[in-house]
């Protein structure tokens, strides 16, 4: 099938980074909306030999493994999608854990965008879910009450308990519960137990010094007894390589296919691979995806414009103020490496008098005038023939018109179009990001 990143553009957590560092409390300090756009480091993607630390699954494991790096970024995995302003974080569960056991899950809110906690299975299926503004404090209030609507007195660090229970989910799930027996291709009894089961856990766009948002990691327990923090045991190692395999295999070779000259504008297209088993693999649910494939030939740029949803921000949660969605952002990624190469996060996106914004790709290097004080944010292409580039809505507020998948989603659905380099640079010098991204259009149809 064609990868129109549909296969895996929401593989996005399937690949974890995770930086051990952010298990240390920060500062609380406020990271800088600056730059363009985030980085990502674009190693090589390969499979990692088996008997390299720091990649596991719980298979044998009796007792658990507690969070730890699964992928890295360039000295190790940058694959299937990841997200440059989001970091992500894997344990696993206990494989011979009987019907009715418990592990329980002790955290604390962080000081970030959004979290969750997701359960998949052994095939990184996602089995269920909790978000953060789903979770209730132990005391106080949490940051979120809702998709996008900041509780006005509530803060980050307030604890929480949640816990996964082994068995079939009731009519009436309990609240602050994953079940471990739910999804189309689970294996083992009806308890859950005999499974590779996967805990991920995200944090979006930390506010405070490390990337889990100035708290610890959540605490891990099954039966009274901690995790492993020994996650380099025999039972804790594994390069998960055939679930790699099955991720790059799903990949169409036509996305290595040469360029033409001059190119088509292709046009974004909404991610329906959750309602398609086997392209469902690390699913974040509370996101929804459009995406989109193309080349780019030497002496061109291709621009991406649409209108931004209002976002929540500092700002909105210290009002209490509800906005369109949570998070969005702008990724450029290698269509067959499957490698994220740079993000424009919201917080990041100049936005018009309009309300667009306008991304500016290109190769190398950016090209006069594709920069912030042009009203252009700029991205690498990365080094592939041809790239994906994915658009990202994270919790989009019921109602909103411009949520990713509805009927109406008119000026909100990104747009591209390509220029000649020496269009695109006389044009600009002049010109506002709606005249050149209108001309652009014109000779890219």
């Amino acid at each position: 099938m064609r990868i129109a990143i549909r296969c895996a553009v929401l593989i996005v957590p399937l690949v974890m980074a995770a930086l051990a560092a952010a298990q240390a409390g920060g500062t609380g300090a406020s990271p800088p909306d600056t730059g363009p756009y985030t980085a990502a480091p674009t190693g090589d993607a390969h499979l990692v030999p088996s008997s390299t630390p720091g990649y596991f699954s719980s298979a044998g494991s009796t007792q658990g493994c507690d969070w730890s790096p699964t992928f890295g970024d360039a000295a190790t995995q940058n694959l299937a999608f990841p997200e440059a302003n989001t970091t992500y974080w894997q344990a696993s569960l206990p494989q011979d854990a009987p019907a009715g056991a418990t592990v329980e899950i002790q955290g604390q809110f962080p000081n970030a965008r959004f979290f969750s906690i997701g359960l998949y299975n052994s095939d990184y299926e996602p089995i269920s879910e909790i978000y953060d503004y789903q979770l209730t404090p132990s005391s106080g209030a949490k940051p979120f009450v809702s998709q996008t609507q900041p509780a006005a007195a509530g803060r980050f660090g307030q604890s929480y308990n949640a816990r996964i229970v082994f068995s079939t989910p009731p009519a009436s799930p309990a609240p602050d519960t994953l079940y471990a027996s739910s999804g189309s291709s689970t294996t083992g009894n009806s308890s859950g137990a005999g499974q590779h089961l996967y805990l991920l856990y995200r944090v979006y766009v930390p506010y405070g010094s490390t990337a889990s948002g100035d708290v610890s990691l959540p605490a891990l327990t099954y039966q009274g007894v901690p995790f492993s923090q020994n996650t380099q045991t025999a039972a804790c190692q594994s390069v998960l390589s055939q679930l790699l395999q099955n991720v790059l295999y799903s990949i169409s070779l036509k996305s290595l296919l040469a360029a033409a000259t001059p190119p088509k504008a292709p046009q974004f297209t909404v991610y329906k691979g959750g309602d398609t088993p086997g392209l469902n693999i690390g699913l974040n649910g509370a996101n929804q995806y459009m995406s989109a494939t193309l080349p780019l030939p030497t002496g061109y740029v291709y621009l991406i414009r649409g209108k931004a949803p209002s976002h929540t921000s500092p700002a909105t949660a210290a009002a209490g103020e509800a906005a369109d969605v949570r998070y969005w952002s702008i990724c450029q990624n290698g269509a067959a490496s499957t490698q994220v190469n740079a993000c424009v996060g919201d917080f990041q996106a100049l936005v018009d008098s309009g309300g667009y914004y306008n991304i500016v790709v290109s190769n190398q290097s950016a090209p006069p005038y594709a920069d912030i004080s042009r009203g252009f944010n700029w991205m690498p292409f990365g080094p592939w023939s041809r790239a994906a580039v994915i658009y990202r809505q994270l919790l989009a507020q019921p109602g909103f018109a411009g949520a990713i998948g509805s009927a109406g989603m008119g000026p909100y659905t990104p747009q591209i179009a390509y220029c000649s380099t020496a269009q695109f640079e006389s044009i600009a010098a002049a010109g506002t990001p709606q005249q050149v991204f209108q001309a652009c259009a014109a000779q890219s149809q």
